[in-house]
């Protein structure tokens, strides 16, 4: 995951990368990464295509609001409730976003892109329990980290990010934005889902599938695009949960708008002693609880004027955690700093963009002996890195066409430092990538009929460069839109899994700086219908990896499992995805599936099964909203899944049961209620090679107050 620098907001916009030696890198690195600073103050943030996309479709939907009256009660996506609309009271001319950051995707993108995209309110994720978003957003199946535990005990290096089953690793295969800023760790890839208070967020995108060309490096099977509530004139929000387990979370937001002018701070806390992931049968006396700690804040200033916008964002991050033994342990610190400067005009809009992000991260792990009687210290690490990048797009637009191109740079450094307290010496492995690209996106409509098609070219390095184009079509008739699109994209490998080495209980797995780049040939075609009260979304898909990166087993004894980052060889990825949604007086119902079926097909995996992939994964959820009253429950199931690439291992299928509610109390204040996992059902996350189980039942209460003061 590189420095996502992009104009259409993904970390894709990349297009070269170089990967240099550590002694190579120590002359030049820094003349490139003060070049890199520079632009990055210049252009003022880093932001993603979609963002650019955001403000220019906005526009577009505009004009043709102006031609085409709108539904007010028409459902957001098939995939989640939405609240009636009648309870959601119109904003004041204050409460208007400072920066139009977010594509209109229930009235552009949604309606017009061959993509299938479901849509997330404030208000709708507050119906799903979870510490963090990853929790929250299981709700759509296919969307899957690594691992099936929890993202606030989970290791950070598991927590990549995949959609429809295309195959999981520690990097992410989508690309996750946060105000146009990719979320992904330059270094390895992976998503601290922390940094984001859902009570802050104001809206989730999730688009399935690669079907723009500015989404470029990282968004193989999608992207998530994370919006942030706009600035609100005086609006503090303000909530203390605490329940099982010893978590205690604190959440603040403080909001002021005025005229030309915007300004927010967030901030939020969070402590647990967690649980033992070890079952009791298999626990022995090394075995701790895995538990969390971190404190992570977001002020940001906008400023508008006339045709002109621009913001300044700062994010920053400091977390420990334990992950299940005396001495596995991780720890973060991260600093971000981004901005955006655009200027919409009549029909056409410019946009520069740009961020610069520092980040300390170390772990501590084991090796385990003697029926874990017995623990040793086995290696220290420790990985600093830098990111910056910028990019530069142009749009215009007219009633019944659009384009867009623009261009994008991204610089990573990174290094692994490992310590080895059997022989006192510290291994350093690590360098730089350097990407850069250019690409072009447009769409024209005819009718009910919109085509679409673009290109990027992404400069990787001399022998991997890659040309990724994509191409769709869209019909429209009333409540019924039939859709399809081919396209091609592509993974860049990470500095981490070129460079960094890592245990997992007595599993070793190994580095290989000659990783080359995924790619991947894919299309699809489905069809939504929505109506007032209904909505039915039906999507196939089919796609083909070249170049999979796996980690197969190259060693094997009782005590420890050796495993190296390898291109394995060639894939297929197919399935179907149904979701459904049923609106009914003060009732909101929804259903989900995917069948996902990945496989390898070449090199020595060649007709296995791709890790941490159910073939079946599903959710129901049924919500009840009524003067000041929610209450959500949504079950949540998947098959079996195999736990390594040689399909060894199995995890069994499993399903849980959580609930969500909430009461208006007093003016704005109001008491929530959140159970996961709510039967205490046990059930398998992984195996290192002893079991690991998942989250037991949690239980927290709490209050919030959310409203404007005088």
């Amino acid at each position: 995951m590189k420095v996502s620098i992009l104009v259409g907001g993904p970390r894709g916009s990349k297009s070269s990368r170089v990967v240099r030696s550590k002694y190579h890198v120590r002359s030049c690195s820094r003349l490139v990464f003060v070049a890199c600073l520079l632009l990055a103050c210049t252009i003022l943030g880093r932001s993603g295509y979609l963002e650019a996309q955001t403000q220019q479709q906005q526009t577009q939907t505009q004009q043709a609001q102006a031609q085409q009256p709108s539904n007010p009660n028409q459902t957001n996506s098939p995939d989640i409730p939405t609240p009636d609309a009648a309870q959601n009271p119109a904003p004041e001319a204050n409460d208007i976003p400072v920066v139009k950051t977010s594509v209109n995707v229930t009235d552009s993108i949604s309606a017009s892109s061959p993509a299938n995209i479901s849509v997330f309110t404030n208000e709708t994720l507050q119906t799903d329990p979870g510490v963090s978003l990853d929790d929250q957003l299981r709700i759509i199946p296919g969307f899957s980290l690594l691992r099936r535990t929890s993202g606030v005990v989970a290791s950070a290096t598991i927590q990549g990010l995949a959609l429809r089953g295309l195959g999981l690793a520690g990097p992410s295969r989508a690309l996750v934005l946060w105000d146009g800023v990719p979320l992904n760790d330059p270094f390895g890839g992976w998503i601290n889902w922390v940094r984001v208070a859902p009570e802050n967020v104001g809206e989730v995108d999730v688009t399935r599938g690669a079907t723009t060309s500015v989404f470029g490096d990282l968004a193989m099977t999608g992207a998530v695009s994370i919006f942030s509530r706009p600035e609100a004139k005086n609006l503090i929000d303000v909530s203390q949960e605490g329940g099982t387990q010893g978590t205690v979370q604190s959440h603040a937001t403080y909001s002021w708008l005025g005229s030309n002018l915007g300004f927010s701070i967030d901030g939020r806390g969070f402590i647990t002693d967690g649980y033992y992931v070890v079952p009791e049968a298999l626990r022995g006396p090394i075995d701790g609880r895995a538990f969390d700690r971190f404190a992570a804040g977001a002020p940001r200033l906008d400023w508008f004027e006339g045709e002109n916008r621009l913001f300044f964002k700062a994010d920053v991050l400091a977390q420990r955690r334990n992950i299940g033994t005396m001495f596995d342990q991780e720890s973060t610190t991260l600093g971000e700093f981004s901005g955006h400067y655009s200027r919409e005009m009549k029909h056409d809009t410019f946009s520069m963009v740009g961020y610069y992000e520092h980040e300390d991260w170390t772990a501590n792990y084991s090796e385990i002996l003697d029926d874990r009687k017995v623990i040793k210290l086995a290696d220290l690490q420790y990985a600093p890195s830098n990111a910056g990048g910028g990019a530069a797009f142009w749009q215009h637009f007219q009633q019944h066409w659009q384009v867009t191109g623009g261009g994008d740079v991204e610089y990573v450094t990174g290094f692994s430092h490992d310590y080895s307290p059997f022989t006192n010496i510290t291994t350093v492995r690590g360098g730089d990538l350097l990407e850069h690209g250019l690409f072009a996106q447009a769409d024209y409509r005819v009718g009910p009929v919109q085509f679409f098609g673009g290109i990027r070219y992404e400069f990787t390095d001399a022998q991997h460069n890659i040309t990724a184009p994509n191409g769709g079509i869209t019909y429209a008739r009333g409540i019924f839109r039939l859709r399809g699109s081919l396209n091609r994209s592509f993974r860049v490998p990470t500095l981490n899994e070129l460079y960094r080495p890592y245990r997992q209980g007595n599993i070793e797995v190994l580095a290989n700086p000659l990783l080359v780049p995924e790619t991947m040939n894919g299309g699809e075609v489905g069809f939504d219908l929505r109506g007032k009260t209904r909505s039915l979304s039906v999507t196939g898909f089919r796609n083909s990896i070249s170049n999979f990166i796996e980690q197969p087993n190259i060693a094997e004894t009782p005590q420890q499992i050796t495993r190296k980052r390898e291109n394995v060889g060639d894939g297929i990825n197919e399935g179907v995805e149904v979701s459904a949604q049923q609106h009914w007086r003060s009732w909101l119902g929804s259903v989900g599936y995917l069948y996902a079926d990945t496989r390898l097909t070449s090199g020595p995996l060649a007709g296995l099964w791709v890790p941490e992939v159910p073939r079946h994964q599903g959710s129901a959820q049924l919500t009840y909203l009524h003067n000041g009253s929610m209450l959500s429950g949504a079950l949540l199931a998947q098959s079996r899944v195999f736990d390594d690439q040689n399909n060894q291992f199995v995890d069994p299928g499993y399903a849980v049961l959580q609930f969500a509610g909430s009461q208006h109390l007093w003016r704005q204040l109001s008491a929530s209620f959140n159970m996961q996992n709510a039967l205490d059902r046990y059930y398998v996350v992984e195996y290192t090679p002893v079991v690991n189980k998942g989250q037991p039942r949690i239980i927290s209460v709490g209050l919030r107050w959310n409203g404007k003061v005088d």
